[in-house]
């Protein structure tokens, strides 16, 4: 008679494959914090926003501190809240109801005589939006929510994670056309298109800045909508492909701090998601295993999106395009 071998009574855990996504049930008490975090920090951001302004101190260190808080309290927010949504009923729900209360007033600011608006000439209507816009940092804050929500729907399209990083690369291209080729950053600081400048304003968020009594200037910091939505993009993929994003939060924070120190400093505008594609895929590069026809593949994709873009670029400050 054989011995047949008893089924072991433990079960082991499957190997990490970041090819599919995991099931989200990395744990609803990490849900739970990531959800009082980022409630926490849309708390305290508003509250920074409000009181700013009032603090009686006005050198550029009270100046400075006030305002990198913010960002920090922002982005937390941003992470966080990316990390918490993670049923796509939840992610439905909150973007129809972000979308509601800033996309009617952002098009406004941007088509202000839009006849598909008409139904915002209504007096509840119009007493409702203008309450929200005299609110200090409300709408900015909703426009961040609504960018995480578009952030999070986003992330459900990546089928494997190593479809992150050519995305990532894509967008930071992308990213510095627009500021330094001839897309909407560089068209509405040029001052020839109107229409830029004001969709630049309804589509940043402005930080708070102290106003000052003394010499110090304030620092007129803003972050840009697709900012907030690629960050956010970023953190729902670390959610739903198991991969830890703490310590990667962490050096986003730090990073992107410095490197609006570095706005302040040449007063540039400077694209922000090359730091930010750089510290989410850059920290996590050991989970990119490509093939070696995929790998070509990519780097030709590469080469030529980075060509077409400087072509367009070289286009633009030519004066010959748009």
């Amino acid at each position: 008679m054989k011995d047949v071998p008893l089924p072991e009574t433990g079960r082991a855990d499957p190997p990490l494959d970041h090819r599919s996504p995991r099931p989200l049930h990395t744990s609803s008490r990490e849900q739970r914090r990531d959800i009082l975090v980022a409630l926490s920090a849309a708390t305290a951001y508003f509250v920074l926003h409000l009181v700013t302004p009032h603090i009686p101190a006005s050198t550029l260190n009270a100046i400075g501190l006030t305002t990198f808080l913010s960002l920090v309290l922002i982005l937390l927010f941003t992470a966080t809240a990316a990390r918490a949504m993670r049923a796509l009923p939840l992610v439905l729900i909150q973007l129809s109801v972000a979308a509601i209360l800033t996309v009617p007033q952002a098009v406004q600011s941007v088509f202000p005589d839009a006849s598909l608006l008409s139904f915002m000439r209504h007096p509840a209507l119009l007493r409702f939006y203008g309450a929200l816009m005299a609110v200090p940092g409300l709408y900015g804050l909703l426009l961040v929510w609504l960018a995480v929500c578009f952030g999070a729907l986003l992330s459900r399209l990546f089928r494997e994670f190593k479809m992150l990083l050519p995305v990532g690369v894509t967008l930071a291209l992308v990213d510095l056309y627009v500021v330094f080729g001839g897309g909407l950053v560089r068209q509405a600081e040029s001052g020839k298109s109107e229409v830029a400048a004001m969709a630049m304003s309804a589509l940043t968020v402005q930080l708070p800045a102290q106003r000052p009594t003394g010499g110090a200037a304030p620092m007129l910091l803003a972050v840009g909508f697709a900012d907030f939505l690629f960050i956010a993009m970023f953190f729902a993929c670390f959610v739903r492909f198991g991969i830890p994003s703490r310590n990667v939060l962490i050096a986003l924070i730090f990073t992107l701090v410095l490197y609006m120190t570095l706005v302040v400093i040449t007063g540039l505008s400077l694209p922000a998601l090359i730091p930010i594609a750089v510290v989410c895929l850059g920290m996590n590069l050991r989970y990119f295993r490509y093939k070696r026809a995929e790998a070509f593949a990519l780097l030709y994709a590469g080469l030529l999106v980075a060509a077409i873009l400087t072509a367009m670029t070289l286009w633009a400050h030519n004066g010959s395009g748009p």
